[in-house]
């Protein structure tokens, strides 16, 4: 699977074909609670296979766009920087040529996701123009003016040492985005799977995934306060690492593809594990190899490897990381899960409570759910309210 790779000897036809029927999971689903308590819908599962060509990247797009055209309607007209910043300045004369320089180095780059773009448009009912201004946000937002850019939004720790070896991370978002998700498992070409936690409307994956026994990574956003115009998206570049063939092929498209914003990647080689941080702004990137013997390592939404560049800072990711300075290291999940799961400051926590649960939080954010990604047990793991209460809501092997 490839998000650049042309279709050989098979024309793109005006009519598409049929969409692939929806498959049963190959995931072993422990369960599915309906997490009322913490008033969050539990997310569906999407499960597709689908050929390598056009087509089949167009028709994945088409079947989440159709099932989800609900959702992902409602996320958008909730999503304040879409509606009253981006969308506006879409309209301007530099607003366009952003645009237009952004569509021309995706088109020619990721064809194939531009194809899942259209398809979920298609199949949602909403404008390819929004949806892709959508998965561009934070992009649009450094050049649109009176934007506003938070360095918020999930908090990680990775753990290697002689018994556990594992990523562990929230995942934090904003209300416009609870109960926008989903959990898909999908084959592209000759496959392996990829599983990956999607936003509605958006390309898999603005969260967590993994490509099943290769690796497995999550995601943290690390604002920089400068834009490189000729850049990719933050989510193509996650896309394409679902399409990398192994654990090296996927760092070296984070070592090679300069990137319009920036982002963080915690990885896990599913074969080695081996474990790695990932830090990207513009062409530069750094990496930090946590090996057994080495500290424990935190991240929230500041960069910590690159060092030399302006960035924005925000006080929810620095008070996370204050007080993960001041909590002993974790050894395993269940230590890693009382950093994460902590609300010392409750003004700006480690995690999120829900709305009916917030205890001073002032953040405006909210926890959708904690993974673990265990190369021990080689299992995935969704955890719904406070990880530190390890209410599992979903267990996957990463071998499939």
């Amino acid at each position: 699977e490839g998000g650049g790779k042309k279709e050989r000897g098979n024309k793109e036809k005006k009519k598409r074909k049929k969409p692939l029927p929806i498959m049963f999971s190959k995931i072993a689903v422990v369960a599915w609670m309906s997490a009322c308590a913490a008033g969050y819908p539990a997310p569906e599962v999407f499960n597709g296979v689908f050929p390598d060509t056009t087509e089949g990247h167009y028709d994945l797009g088409k079947q989440m766009g159709t099932r989800f055209a609900t959702g992902i309607k409602k996320r958008l007209a909730g999503n304040d920087a879409l509606n009253k910043r981006v969308k506006p300045y879409l309209t301007t004369v530099e607003g366009q040529n952003v645009y237009d320089t952004f569509m021309g180095n995706h088109q020619k780059t990721y064809p194939m996701y531009i194809e899942e773009l259209k398809g979920i448009a298609e199949g949602s009912g909403v404008d390819f123009h929004e949806i892709f201004a959508m998965n561009l946000i934070q992009e649009f937002s450094l050049y649109a003016p009176n934007a506003t850019i938070t360095a918020d939004k999930c908090s990680d720790y990775i753990v290697h040492n002689k018994d556990n070896v594992f990523l562990s991370h929230n995942e934090d978002s904003d209300f416009s985005d609870l109960g926008y998700t989903f959990l898909a498992n999908v084959t592209v070409g000759s496959g392996p799977n990829w599983v990956a936690y999607v936003y509605m409307g958006d390309l898999a994956t603005g969260a967590f995934g993994y490509k099943a026994g290769m690796f497995g990574f999550t995601l943290n956003k690390v604002p920089p306060s400068e834009g490189y115009l000729n850049g990719l998206g933050r989510g193509f570049v996650s896309r394409e690492l679902l399409s990398a063939g192994s654990f090296q092929s996927a760092m070296g498209v984070l070592k090679t593809r300069p990137m319009i914003a920036g982002h963080n990647y915690q990885m896990l080689d599913i074969k080695t594990g081996e474990t790695a941080d990932v830090e990207t702004y513009g062409v530069e990137n750094k990496i930090l190899n946590v090996a057994t013997g080495d500290a424990p390592h935190f991240h929230a939404n500041t960069y910590v490897l690159i060092t030399n560049r302006p960035q924005f800072t925000d006080w929810g990711s620095i008070a996370r990381e204050v007080r993960a300075s001041q909590m002993p290291p974790p050894t395993d999940a269940s230590t890693a899960f009382n950093v994460l799961g902590d609300h010392h400051n409750a003004s700006y926590p480690v995690y999120h409570g829900a709305p009916d649960n917030r205890n001073g939080d002032i953040t405006g954010l909210y926890t959708l759910t904690t993974a673990l990604f265990d190369w021990k047990k080689l299992t995935f793991t969704l955890y719904t309210n406070n990880p530190k209460e390890h209410e599992v809501v979903f267990v996957g092997s990463l071998l499939n």
